[in-house]
């Protein structure tokens, strides 16, 4: 109105303010911390069970603008919302693993939050979607790709690892009938061989001291003794054993089976 020169004083504001005289408008950048939680047992639990951002969802302050011409000033208040803006939690540390079948795995993951939020965590199978652990078991083998959340109630962080749980091999069996056979001399006779393998590998079963005349084909042992094999072996017992190897993997596995023959003449 006088043609006064103005200025103007801001009291208030918690961090620092700029005012574009040429504007007239007032800047103020509102850093994340203006709005902080208190870590303490009431406020923690309230995070917990996700309602704590109804209870510090915004904060109100009250700042004064004071105008003043040559000899006079007016101040005026005005009363500033300011809403709080949550960060979405960040998975810092989570790492492919290795393992080998029957292992027990407990996975370790880490992540912060910007606002101090508590974070939770979410696993996608084979893992315990709430504790992150697998115990595996023989038919597990295999890449698995697994996702990992960290949430703070609101927002997510979501990453990815890989899991190679390791063959292992076990033992193939040979089961029969028998482990004791009466024979006479000159008189044919067979027993078979049930083979199997908990992995379904491919299995070679050999025999060795095969008396001569025997044959074995399809786990099948046929052999008739001579009348003439009391004579050329100890007449208490003849023996023969059988070895059951797996193939595939590396590491092969054998049993060996000790049949006794009791001939008689």
């Amino acid at each position: 109105m006088d043609g006064d020169e103005i200025t103007f004083e801001f009291h208030g504001f918690s961090y620092g303010v700029i005012f574009n005289e040429e504007t007239d408008l007032v800047y103020w950048n509102v850093p994340y911390d203006y709005i902080y939680r208190t870590s303490n047992f009431f406020y923690d639990f309230l995070n917990n069970i996700r309602v704590e951002s109804y209870f510090i969802g915004k904060e109100e302050s009250i700042v004064d603008v004071t105008v003043c011409g040559k000899s006079l000033c007016s101040t005026e208040s005005v009363e500033l919302i300011v809403y709080n803006t949550n960060r979405a939690p960040e998975i810092i540390n989570l790492y492919n693993q290795s393992i080998t079948e029957t292992e027990y795995l407990d996975l370790f993951v880490e992540a912060v939050d910007a606002d101090g939020d508590i974070i939770k965590y979410s696993f996608t199978e084979p893992l315990n979607k709430k504790e992150g652990d697998w115990q595996t078991n023989y038919e597990d083998a295999g890449e698995q790709i697994i996702y990992v959340t960290a949430s703070d109630g609101d927002l997510t962080d979501t990453k990815a690892i890989t899991i190679n749980v390791e063959n292992v091999n076990r033992e193939p069996s040979i089961t029969t009938k028998y482990d004791e056979l009466r024979v006479n001399e000159g008189q044919e006779f067979m027993f078979t061989l049930d083979i199997s393998d908990p992995d379904n590998d491919n299995l070679t079963l050999t025999l060795e001291n095969i008396p001569e005349g025997a044959s074995f084909s399809d786990s099948t042992f046929l052999w008739q003794p001579n009348f003439d094999t009391f004579t050329l072996v100890d007449p208490s017992a003849y023996s023969i054993s059988l070895r059951l190897n797996s193939f595939k993997y590396p590491v092969s596995s054998s049993i060996i089976f000790l049949f006794i023959f009791i001939l008689f003449v």
